[in-house]
């Protein structure tokens, strides 16, 4: 009689074969039981086939339940993880808002006792990264704070959720790249491919100042006329036209106001984060990079993005109060909330301007003082070396005089005219054709007098637009070696 402890997952109908001893006889055996045992064997073979054929059946049948009617695999729903909904939507708005990459030691442990938005926090690299498990505590609901340090399932949904959060961003991103960058007379061809971006002058002239051979951790694309300037700082209207095609989408650029199911209503975001505009500028240069994907350090600009994202954010957060940050808030601000309305305040937004964060004196001894003898304000902080201590601009100098002026024309609800038209500056190699702000073709045409006027050709007009331009000045702030 059978255990009624035991357990088998066989068939009863397969009890009497499994129970026939098949072991094979010895030298000694008979020709009669020879033949017993080959039937035997025989059998047990027969009824592993239909074992097998059954199995196989099974798993068809389980296949077909998971394809959707075009044969693809179903997404799985992680039934098993507590509230995994929460953690996918979680991880996206972590990844805009608040920190675009993190650490698989980030989770599962406490809070540390270091504040997201102080000074030793941004020290250096390597305290930043400590301090994601902070803002990340901050970021989430209390309720889920325990799964922060027993729940790996969920922890690593919300990490993986947080990749594909930047993925997502990304992929929308390069559909509205031509209206994103639309002051600039980028070709159509020069988005082709990651290789035409490389070679693009003009896509170039907004990833590095005139003689740069590396890609510098604050681009020009950051101010409006490509100039560096620390009172226009941020006040490009690329990075708010970023911001906006990713929480309201690409037909938003176009619509005065938009009534769509898009992230920024779904999170219920009505501010702007230190975050995400630092986030935007990382993206703003990955679409103009030769680069196919954003990992922590581009694979083939050897852009390092997640250093220069934490500087930019330090220099953001720590200095919130300043008048050059608070007036590129307004402006971001205006261009990407512009004609969105919410039935309902966002109950857990995150805050955009950390109250008592003041303009920093030492940070590493790598803070700029923008206010020079000269009365100069075309200084900045631009090196073309990396480095894993924060170096961040000092405005803490700046008045709000001097950060409000000139003042900024309006925006129209649809965007048909950006805050400011900037102009390139650039010097070209002598190898490279001369780039104006408003190249016109077959330049200054002559009156046609008894035949077809030439005009004065391309490269002349664009050789005169640009003679009289001096390159943006900068200071790096250290002796460059001879």
């Amino acid at each position: 009689m059978p255990n009624p402890d035991s357990f088998s997952d066989s068939d009863p109908s397969d009890t009497d074969v499994a129970a026939v001893d098949l072991s094979l006889p010895g030298p000694e055996a008979s020709p009669g039981t020879l033949r017993k045992r080959l039937e035997d064997m025989q059998l047990q073979l027969a009824a592993l086939v239909v074992d097998k054929d059954k199995a196989a059946r099974e798993n068809a049948t389980l296949v077909a339940e998971n394809m959707d009617k075009r044969g693809r695999a179903k997404k799985s729903v992680s039934m098993s993880i507590p509230d995994a909904d929460d953690a996918k939507e979680l991880g996206k708005k972590l990844a805009i808002m608040c920190e675009a990459w993190s650490d698989s030691n980030s989770f599962l442990k406490p809070r540390p006792d270091l504040h997201p938005n102080s000074e030793e926090r941004y020290s250096t690299f390597e305290t930043y990264k400590l301090g994601i498990t902070s803002a990340i505590y901050d970021f989430l609901p209390k309720k889920y704070h325990s799964f922060l340090q027993s729940r790996n399932d969920w922890c690593s949904l919300l990490r993986r959720k947080q990749g594909e959060g930047r993925a997502d961003a990304l992929k929308y991103l390069k559909r509205a790249a031509p209206l994103i960058f639309k002051e600039y007379p980028i070709p159509a061809s020069d988005w082709a491919s990651p290789a035409t971006r490389a070679s693009s002058t003009i896509i170039q002239s907004l990833l590095k100042f005139p003689g740069d051979k590396k890609y510098p951790e604050v681009p020009p694309l950051v101010y409006p006329n490509l100039e560096a300037s620390p009172k226009r700082v941020f006040c490009n209207p690329i990075i708010g036209r970023v911001l906006r095609v990713i929480l309201f989408g690409f037909a938003s650029l176009d619509k005065p106001t938009v009534h769509t199911s898009t992230l920024g209503k779904l999170w219920g975001i009505n501010e702007l984060t230190p975050a995400s505009l630092a986030f935007a500028v990382i993206a703003a240069v990955f679409l103009l990079s030769p680069d196919s994907s954003l990992n922590e350090t581009g694979l083939v600009s050897l852009i390092p993005y997640r250093e220069y994202y934490y500087k930019l954010k330090g220099t953001l957060m720590l200095h919130a109060d300043s008048a050059p940050i608070r007036k590129a808030f307004r402006i971001h601000q205006e261009i990407v909330f512009a004609g969105i309305t919410y039935d309902s305040a966002a109950s857990e937004a995150v805050n955009a301007a950390p109250e008592g964060q003041h303009g920093v004196s030492s940070l590493c001894e790598a803070l700029r003082d923008i206010d020079s003898d000269d009365d100069d304000d075309e200084t900045i902080l631009h090196t073309g070396t990396r480095h894993v201590e924060l170096e961040t601009f000092d405005l803490s100098n700046v008045t709000e005089s001097d950060g409000d002026e000139p003042a900024d024309p309006p925006i129209d609800a649809a965007f048909a005219a950006p805050l400011e038209q900037p102009t390139l500056t650039t010097t070209p190699a002598a190898h490279d054709t001369p780039i104006s702000a408003n190249p016109k073709r077959g330049g200054n045409k002559k009156g046609r007098v008894g035949g077809r006027g030439r005009g004065t050709g391309r490269g002349a007009n664009h050789a005169e637009v640009n003679q009289d331009v001096a390159p943006p000045r900068r200071v790096s702030g250290r002796t460059r070696a001879s």
